[in-house]
């Protein structure tokens, strides 16, 4: 027993030290292109006063909110509400718009929408770090669901998405008729993976360092039979209404 303790915290101290390398690598390159490039381009912002045609083109759907329990997320909707629901959730630092493609190709078989997450397009943006949890993700996809007049959904997600998505189909997995998940092994089988393969390792780093992966399996991911009452701790409330 002793000797596993000592084991992982040696690897533990390995990881922080390649880590820290890492990082201070990435800020020496930052700095360079602030020197070389000057902080004006560096830093420079563009306002525009109207958003981009595109996003407002009714080929891709309607659009409308959804105020769940502590906000209200934007959506797009495409296809007829008597066909099964195809919900999309995009990946960072995107928006419902990354599906205008599927979007259009699906709604033939079914009722498809694509939202944008909390804190992202013209969804509501909490202030607070606490908000944009997994749990408080995986809570807004069920509540998500429900207000969209289904009880269940074919789920598909893109890199944090897909995350999102494998978290949702273990934790509710009768709300889940089919997981598509783009670009997100399963937690679990990656951070076994991204342990003993030093060239993943050098590419996930930042995730590593931030401990968000191993936060999210050993808290969410618990295997075909984890309760989230207990492990998540949701709190039931009203069914939200729809916009």
């Amino acid at each position: 027993m002793a000797l596993r303790i000592l084991y992982r915290c040696f690897y533990l101290l390995v990881l922080a030290y390649i880590s820290s390398f890492l990082t201070v690598l990435t800020l020496m390159r930052l700095t360079f292109l602030l020197v070389t490039k000057g902080p004006k381009k560096m830093f420079t912002r563009t306002v525009r006063d109207t958003e981009p045609e595109a996003l407002t083109d009714p080929k891709y759907g309607n659009h409308g909110y959804l105020h769940l329990e502590d906000v209200r997320i934007h959506y797009v909707s495409c296809g007829s509400t008597e066909k099964p629901l195809m919900l999309f959730l995009h990946g960072f630092p995107e928006s419902w718009y990354s599906w205008r493609y599927q979007m259009l190709e699906f709604s033939k078989t079914h009722r498809v929408v694509a939202i944008d997450l909390r804190g992202y397009g013209d969804s509501d943006k909490p202030s607070r770090i606490s908000q944009y949890k997994l749990e408080k993700l995986v809570k807004d996809v069920k509540q998500i669901i429900t207000a969209l007049g289904y009880s269940s959904c074919t789920l598909v997600g893109h890199d944090w998405g897909g995350a999102i998505t494998w978290t949702f189909a273990g934790c509710y997995p009768n709300m889940v008729d089919k997981a598509v998940i783009l670009n997100c092994p399963h937690p679990q089988g990656f951070r076994k993976y991204m342990m003993t393969h030093w060239a993943q390792f050098k590419k996930s780093w930042s995730g590593v360092s931030s401990g968000a992966i191993g936060r999210a399996v050993d808290r969410y991911l618990r295997g075909p039979g984890f309760d989230p009452q207990s492990g998540l701790n949701f709190i039931c409330s009203p069914v939200p209404t729809q916009t």
